[in-house]
């Protein structure tokens, strides 16, 4: 009976942090023919409505949820 329970905690606090988990992601947007930074650029995940934009060297960073 200890080890079902040990084992049911450890699962539960698995999936729990499982779901607290984000990826984040992050890159440089450069222009194809002259690979100049883009500035303003934007950068979507897909299928949602988060976002973000480069900065002036063309590099943005976006947290994006588990799921998404």
């Amino acid at each position: 009976m200890k080890n079902h329970l040990t084992l049911f905690f450890t699962l539960s606090l698995l999936l729990i942090m499982g779901n607290l988990v984000e990826a984040q992601v992050s890159g440089t947007v450069t222009d194809r023919q002259t690979n100049e930074p883009l500035i303003g650029a934007s950068a979507v995940v897909k299928g949602t409505t988060r976002g973000t934009i480069t900065d002036l060297d063309g590099k943005f960073q976006l947290a994006a949820e588990k799921g998404e």
